[in-house]
């Protein structure tokens, strides 16, 4: 939904609408869709002054009374690569059986504390491939695979990480 034109907006609007400025005209003006200005112009029209919206905004301020908005502000600050939807885990893990808040609102929170969003991503490890051929090698296994003609089997295969070769494999019938 988008927001609402602001107060001081529709009453700029609606002195600068005269006979003759046609509403794309004001539209490009003010930054508005022009479908917006007309809206807002026969509602004005309809009730002699600007409207303000026709809604009322939500309360914000319980949210920012809630009792776990320390602890989660406390967590992020203890850990700094943390984002609001672990914290939310953690807060149900610490405090079990309160009313925990959404993850948009444990957001909102530590944006309005000013700490800055959590990096995206795991932190990249410091794994760093074999340059020679026999400096290391991978095993990788499967277990209970069931093969065209029914049976199951295991097997592990141990491959050279550098070249890629497969050194060596092994199939096991589970005879089943």
């Amino acid at each position: 939904m988008p927001a609402a034109v602001p107060l001081a907006v529709r009453h700029a609007l609606g002195a600068a609408a005269a006979p003759g400025v046609s509403a794309a005209a004001l539209a490009r003006r003010f930054g508005l869709p022009a479908r917006t200005v007309c809206r807002l112009l026969g509602q004005a029209r309809q009730a002699g002054h600007a409207l303000p919206p026709a809604y009322a905004t939500g309360p914000r301020s319980q949210a920012e009374e809630h009792p776990l908005r320390g602890p989660a502000l406390a967590l992020r600050q203890q850990h700094p690569d943390w984002g609001a939807g672990l914290i939310w885990v953690v807060l149900g893990q610490q405090h079990p059986g309160s009313d925990r808040p959404c993850v948009q609102t444990i957001r909102r929170w530590l944006a309005a504390a000013g700490l800055a969003p959590a990096p995206a991503g795991r932190p990249p490890s410091d794994y760093h491939r074999a340059t020679a051929v026999h400096d290391v090698r991978q095993t990788d296994a499967a277990d209970q695979l069931r093969l065209a003609n029914g049976q199951l089997v295991s097997w592990l295969r141990t491959a050279d990480e550098c070249s890629g070769a497969v050194l060596q494999t092994k199939v096991f019938s589970l005879g089943v």
